[in-house]
């Protein structure tokens, strides 16, 4: 921080001498550029308007040529006679225009209503010229010798009113280049005595810059050596100055990145040992599970015919051991369904049967609403079908859950189809998501369940994922929830459809 004040106020100092002694050398380099560049658009104006007058003497001599071509050449149609008047008229509208220009200079006096008198003969001269050509092209009209005439009232008028005018603007010229040139001296003078004073400037800015620069830079070399040694949590301070902030800020940025990946791939590494495992675990509990409850069936057929088919609290704990046999079963599929996915097999589906299919599996503790709004008439495609309902089942299913028992229960499944997509949402009106549950809903082993095992939700991403597609929520606290899975579209083929 101290070295980023310093260099400022060296900075401040040495741009305070540099302007109190350059201000009049700046004041006299901005005036004279200032003149030469209104000479040199001057200068340009003026080489249009010579250039234009020889180009108007050009275009009036092909207008009276193609004027005499006789009447019945292809040369002397009217559409050629009007263009090459045309382009006549266009010269003397920019001559005008730039004529215009012209007078804005300062210049002597009666120059400009000389010029204005002078443009007015050219263009009366040329509108002889028009009314002549007319004459000669008049049915019953001699046109050679009208033409001869016009010739001469060509040579006697216009010709001569533009020579005038060119060497009257030549001699304009001379005078702007004469004037341009003592001023280009003096810009030059000036110039010089500047880039004196900007070197000796600049080559001090440059020593100073090159000092702070110098000393950022090795602040973020150390950093980044810390960092190759495994101190991820190195961090560059601020202060330093606008560009040195946003370096640091680049640089903390990165460092913060590869401290979150770094905890990232810890975290998937312990999520595979992980997965492995339970894998394992559950290969090992199903035989053991698969026992209990064929001894359970066992004991409840023996008892029937015995004074404990009457004893309710009997029955009731052989209930137990179903439902519990029943959950643990469903976590170890829960279990195998993450550490060994499965591929897709995509087969034709009817959506709406789907979805009813899928409901009808929910199981409920409460009286909740379950509605398919899907449309009748969506077309056959091609999905896992036994993936999609798990997933369907899985959303449905979190979301009768997640309902409060006070409040009248509606889930609700909608399936859409558009040009390249399947969209289904899945929505309750239960209690909804804070932002940190949002934000970590679909990690596994998350759960806000007493329960839960925080396998279903992530088991319902991956799947998106495997079939392409993305799993996405919304949520409001307390008004609900709407999950939002999106696939691509395949159509069924016509034949597999009929199948």
């Amino acid at each position: 921080m101290q070295s980023a004040m310093s260099v400022r106020r060296r900075l401040i100092l040495l741009l305070a001498v540099a302007v109190a002694s350059g201000t009049l050398s700046i004041g006299m380099d901005h005036l004279s550029a200032n003149n030469a560049r209104e000479a040199d658009e001057a200068s340009r104006v003026h080489h249009a308007d010579l250039a234009r007058h020889l180009t108007l003497i050009i275009h009036a001599e092909q207008y009276l040529r193609v004027a005499e071509t006789p009447s019945g050449s292809s040369d002397a149609e009217p559409g050629a006679l009007a263009d090459a008047r045309t382009r006549v008229e266009q010269d003397l509208d920019a001559l005008r225009s730039l004529r215009d220009t012209l007078d804005q200079e300062p210049d002597e006096a009666g120059t400009e209503s000389g010029e204005d008198e002078r443009f007015s003969r050219i263009r009366s001269a040329f509108d002889a010229l028009k009314a002549g050509v007319e004459r000669a092209r008049q049915p019953g009209a001699d046109h050679a010798v009208e033409m001869r005439r016009v010739k001469n009232e060509f040579q006697r008028g216009l010709l001569r009113e533009v020579s005038e005018a060119v060497d009257d603007e030549r001699e304009d010229l001379e005078k702007m280049l004469d004037a341009n040139q003592s001023r280009t001296r003096t810009l030059r003078a000036v110039r010089l005595a500047l880039s004196v004073a900007a070197f000796l400037m600049l080559a001090t800015l440059v020593w100073l810059l090159t000092r702070f620069i110098s000393h950022s830079l090795q602040l973020l070399r150390s950093a980044a050596a810390r960092m190759t040694a495994g101190d991820l949590s190195t961090r560059v301070e601020t202060g330093g100055g606008e560009e040195f902030d946003e370096l640091a800020g680049a640089f903390n940025a990165m460092a913060q990145g590869l401290k979150t990946a770094q905890d990232q791939a810890v975290k998937s590494g312990r999520l595979a040992v992980l997965g492995q495992m339970a894998a394992s675990v559950s290969h090992e509990l199903r035989n053991p599970l698969a026992a209990i409850r064929n001894a359970n069936h066992y004991l409840r057929k023996r008892t029937k015919q015995t004074e404990l088919a009457q004893d309710t609290k009997v029955q009731r704990f052989f209930d137990i051991i179903d439902r519990e046999v029943g959950a643990s079963t469903k976590i170890i599929g829960d279990l195998l369904d993450y550490a060994r996915p499965r591929s897709p097999v995509l087969t034709a589906v009817a959506l709406g049967p789907l979805v009813d299919e899928a409901l009808s599996i929910v199981k409920l503790d409460r009286e909740v609403r379950l509605e398919n709004q899907t449309s009748s008439d969506l077309p056959l495609v091609r999905v896992d079908e036994q993936l999609l309902r798990q997933v369907l089942v899985n959303l449905a299913q979190n979301g009768a859950e997640a309902i409060p028992e006070d409040r009248e229960g509606r889930v609700t499944v909608r399936a859409e189809v558009d040009e390249n997509h399947l969209v289904f949402r899945v929505g309750d009106n239960g209690c909804g998501m804070d932002e940190a549950t949002r934000t970590s809903v679909f990690e596994p082993l998350f759960t806000t369940k007493v329960k839960g095992t925080g396998l279903g939700l992530a088991i319902c991403a991956s799947i998106a994922e495997r079939l392409g597609g993305n799993l996405g929520v919304e949520s409001t606290n307390e008004e609900g929830t709407t999950f939002r899975l999106v696939l691509p579209r395949e159509d069924a083929p016509a034949l597999e459809a009929a199948e």
